[in-house]
């Protein structure tokens, strides 16, 4: 399963004008929880968002056309800094093993991009969390188009969060609800 058992799967609603001091909060408490060498990515999604956020977090951010994109990472990767703010650019080949939260500022392109991002989270099999935030009024609009329908699901569903990973990436129809050994999700 692509899904795993150590990462407790979530969906944060909230209003628009809420959004930054929910993440914020988030990570603050993360910080607090996770003080013993665990790491937090907050996926902010368009580079603006990504700087102000960073501000407000007092961490790096880090995106593809930035010049100190190295040094950034390198400091997080080195635990000079717990937290970093970034686009989808932090992604594939990153593997740090403490990583105990990631957090989606707003939702990934899609579920493929999501799985992959939310996966930074917890290689070292400790317990993690990979949570999204949405904005209730965007989710309708935004998420019903054929290419990210997908997503949607994911967003929406009553059920375990792991049903629909599991589904769309490994194409395993038997998982039916968090197991007993797994962190649970947020359904």
């Amino acid at each position: 399963m692509t899904s795993r058992h150590n990462i407790a799967y979530n969906v944060q609603k909230c209003k628009a004008k809420n959004i930054e001091q929910e993440v914020i909060w988030i990570v603050k408490s993360g910080q607090h929880q996770h003080a013993a060498g665990g790491r937090i990515i907050v996926y902010g999604g368009r580079v603006e968002n990504c700087k102000e956020l960073a501000v407000k977090l007092n961490c790096q951010a880090y995106f593809a056309e930035s010049k100190d994109k190295a040094i950034a990472l390198q400091e997080w990767i080195d635990g000079k800094e717990n937290v970093i703010v970034a686009t989808n650019a932090l992604g594939l080949g990153i593997d740090v093993p403490d990583v105990r939260l990631v957090l989606h500022a707003e939702p990934s392109f899609d579920l493929l991009n999501y799985a992959q991002e939310s996966g930074r989270a917890g290689q070292d099999g400790g317990k993690s969390k990979a949570i999204i935030m949405v904005v209730e009024e965007r989710i309708l609009s935004k998420y019903k188009s054929t290419d990210k329908r997908l997503l949607w699901e994911y967003l929406m569903t009553d059920a375990c969060r792991r049903i629909k990973l599991d589904q769309y990436l490994d194409g395993n129809l038997e998982t039916q609800a968090c197991a007993t050994e797994q962190e649970a999700c947020d359904n």
